[in-house]
This record gives structure tokens, C-alpha cells and sequence, in this order.
């Protein structure tokens, strides 16, 4: 951890994405081709995170997902927002609290064994500059953890929208 930020942001939100071994119905690909996508959301699509939740770490404060067009502005001459996840936190006073965006399990078929091949590639926002701690959890066929990384990006600016990367072999176990 940084020090300086770790005082200086106090407020911490979380992602967590969760995948699992898929059911026999599923849109994710079945199969990955070596550079390929292993899961792709558009939160434009008719397809959505069941499992999306929201859940807050400290008293008082309350924490709320949900999908809505609040994302970057995809058509020329428009200004109608795409859609996206957004965590609505409130009720946070000054202090140390955070809160916690998840997808729910979302299925995924890696054949990949070696993990340090694996990207984890993603948009985001803030309306404060925080830390913000991404997790990724893999669990099996009985919803059972198997194992998971951690990671932080550090968004450059509120309300600016930036595209982010992590190499799952920098992300603590």
C-alpha cells in the first residue's frame, strides 16, 4: 500500500468479480481460443449480472447496485450514456469505511492453467479519487471458493472515465 494515499483516502469501494464453473446453460464461450476473450459484458444487451449486489462495511452507511446508463457516451452526436454497474454509496461520513460492488458467480471456462497469461481488463469511474481494490474469485462446480487475487488501481480523476489492466500475476494471492 501506498502510505501517503492511505491517508490521505480513507474511503476504499471494492469490484469484486466471481466466476465459476458454468452450468449446462450458458452465453459465456465455451471454449477460448489462445488471445481470446473469456468473458465479455455489455451492459447494453439484454444480458445482465444476476447476482449483482452491493453490501457496505461500516455502520450507517448504505450501499446499493444496480445496472444503469450512467457509463461513457457511445454514439457520435449522442448524448445518451451506455449502460453500466454502478455502486451508490451513502450515509459515509469522514472516517474509514468501504464498500463493496459484486457480480454475483459469473460462468467461465479457462482452459488457461497458467494464470500469469490472464488480463483482467476493465472501465470504471468514480465521483472521488480512492483507491479502489479489484478481486477476482474462482469457485467450482458447488459454488465452493477455490482460490482468488487482489488488486488496486488508483483512478486518475473523479467523474473521468478510465480503462484499466491488470495482469493476474501481479495481483496478490
Amino acid at each position: 500500500m501506498v502510505r501517503f494515499l492511505s491517508r490521505a483516502f480513507s474511503v476504499s469501494a471494492m469490484l469484486t468479480l466471481a466466476a465459476c464453473v458454468p452450468t449446462a446453460v450458458t452465453s459465456a464461450p465455451t471454449t477460448a481460443v489462445a488471445g481470446g476473450v473469456l468473458l465479455r459484458q455489455d451492459f447494453n444487451g439484454s444480458a445482465s449480472w444476476s447476482g449483482l449486489s452491493a453490501a457496505p462495511a461500516a455502520a450507517g452507511v448504505t450501499a446499493r447496485a444496480a445496472l444503469k446508463p450512467v457509463g461513457t457516451i457511445d454514439v457520435s452526436k449522442s448524448t445518451t450514456p451506455s449502460g453500466a454497474a454502478l455502486l451508490t454509496v451513502s450515509g459515509a461520513a469522514k472516517g474509514k469505511w468501504s464498500a463493496a460492488l459484486t457480480s454475483g458467480l459469473l460462468p467461465v471456462r479457462n482452459p488457461e492453467t497458467n494464470l500469469a497469461k490472464l488480463t483482467l481488463s476493465f472501465d470504471h469511474s468514480v465521483s472521488a479519487v480512492r483507491p479502489v481494490t479489484v478481486r477476482i474469485e474462482s469457485f467450482d462446480a458447488k459454488k465452493k471458493r477455490t482460490g482468488g487475487r487482489e488488486g488496486i488501481v488508483y483512478p486518475a480523476a473523479p467523474d473521468f472515465y478510465l480503462r484499466s489492466a491488470i495482469e493476474l500475476s501481479t495481483m496478490k494471492s
